[in-house]
């Protein structure tokens, strides 16, 4: 795999691309409008955040 598409950036769309992303895969996430990715982008990052303290 190349590149992994994405439509939609809610809950399951983010948590898929970090799944990917966190494989070193490259991901292009899709969704219906600049907010919506703004919403979406801004869930993953939070997650991504949390992860390392929950781990510990």
């Amino acid at each position: 795999m190349n590149t992994i598409g994405i439509v939609g950036a809610g809950t399951m769309g983010g948590g898929i691309a970090m799944n990917f992303a966190n494989a070193g895969i490259p991901v292009v996430i899709v969704e219906t409008s600049d907010e919506a990715l703004r919403r979406g982008l801004s869930l993953v990052r939070r997650i991504t955040r949390r992860a390392p303290q929950r781990a510990g």
